[in-house]
């Protein structure tokens, strides 16, 4: 993250110094100061040099780096934030309009049951399936508990109570913050405490005793094996809210089951309860 702020800082034309002092215990990440130009006569910048332009010439920087405007607008969202914070705290009397690219169009896929069985039979019948059993059960962690892919990598079986069927998640990045629980559906707990008796490694996701690092390539491999035209690892933890809404959960529920902290997240599936009902109704309808 302050890989990224300074290359804002350097766009906006602003020098900056990491970890500058030591205030009583506080060390502020940055000190800015501008970039005065010769005979210029500025001194320190202010807010008002958060300009639309310097918004957009950041985003430009970003993109020749391969960086998608999505990620470009979460990291100038943070950037509001940060600002709205130091605005509740009386260390500025005013927050700037920060430009904004607009958000990338939705590219969501939502599996059907078929479509992972399909994917999970591709893996156990591909070229080195013995090596991509590791496969198997991230994909089963990813759709039973639409758990991210960088928190199931991380996964220990410390973190599993294969006793009572719980598991713990990382509330945040902060430290502070209290691991989030989340129950284990019975199909699932019977899978992990298959591999936990062969486990070789303190992570649940390893190969020889190894935790694994990405299982991008080898999920897009088995999508290629299995017939489906397209998918995506985080397709699957949108297919596990689609099957939750279709089972009955509400939106709600839904949040909760995937540690959405704010509502809005999960209103992005309020379609999905949506299809789901107007196929009940086209159903009902061929009844007649």
């Amino acid at each position: 993250m302050e890989a990224r702020w300074a290359a804002f800082f350097d766009v906006v034309n602003w020098d900056w110094e990491y970890e500058p002092v030591d205030l009583n215990g506080w060390i502020p990440d940055f000190r800015l100061t501008s970039r005065a130009s010769e005979g210029s006569g500025y001194h320190d910048r202010t807010l008002d040099d958060i300009t639309k332009n310097a918004c957009q010439g950041y985003t430009r920087a970003r993109r020749r780096k391969g960086i998608g405007d999505g990620t470009i607008r979460r990291e100038l969202g943070t950037l509001i934030s940060a600002l709205h914070n130091d605005k509740d705290n009386k260390r500025i009397d005013h927050v700037p309009t920060v430009w904004r690219p607009k958000p990338p169009a939705a590219n969501e896929r939502y599996f059907s049951r078929s479509e992972i069985a399909m994917v999970l039979n591709a893996v156990r019948q591909g070229y080195q399936s013995k090596k991509r059993k590791h496969l198997v059960l991230f994909t089963l962690i990813a759709i039973y508990l639409g758990a991210r892919k960088s928190h199931i990598l991380k996964l220990r079986w410390i973190d599993v109570d294969l006793v009572n069927g719980w598991v713990k998640w990382p509330q945040s990045n902060s430290k502070k913050a209290a691991p989030r629980r989340q129950p284990i559906p019975r199909n699932l707990l019977w899978w992990l405490r298959r591999h936990q008796q062969r486990a070789t490694s303190s992570y649940v996701i390893e190969y020889q005793g190894r935790p694994i690092k990405n299982v991008r390539r080898s999920f897009a491999n088995a999508i290629n094996r299995s017939g489906i035209d397209t998918g995506r690892i985080h397709d699957l933890r949108h297919s596990c809210a689609s099957w939750l809404l279709q089972g009955g959960a509400g939106l709600e529920g839904v949040g909760k089951w995937l540690g959405h902290k704010d509502p809005r997240t999960t209103q992005r599936y309020a379609h999905v309860n949506d299809d789901y009902l107007q196929d009940v109704m086209g159903a009902h309808a061929r009844r007649k």
